[in-house]
């Protein structure tokens, strides 16, 4: 599974779709809940339903435990929280 990227083609915007999207949309398609994938990964539910919401990111050792979990490509996994990471610093040094 890739970076997910979807395109509005009445706006003309390109979504690049976020790690923790990604991780709820392979969790769900395996049919398992956050608690379980908790538990599985050795992680907090809060924690998953934080990634999950875009609340907080996940450290590379979380992601990759969850990715391995979910059968998830983990380097396109770093690349994404790379990228995520650099716009939330350009974010705040813009305000």
């Amino acid at each position: 599974m890739g970076v997910a990227v979807k395109r509005e083609a009445q706006r003309g915007i390109i979504m690049i779709e976020t790690t923790g999207k990604q991780i709820r949309r392979a969790r769900e398609k395996r049919g398992i809940s956050q608690r379980t994938l908790a538990d599985k990964t050795g992680f907090t539910h809060s924690a998953i339903s934080n990634w999950e919401r875009g609340v907080q990111e996940p450290s590379d050792r979380a992601a990759q435990g969850i990715a391995e979990f979910l059968g998830l490509d983990f380097a396109r996994i770093s690349k994404l929280l790379m990228l995520e990471r650099y716009n939330r610093k350009r974010t705040r040094l813009e305000r």
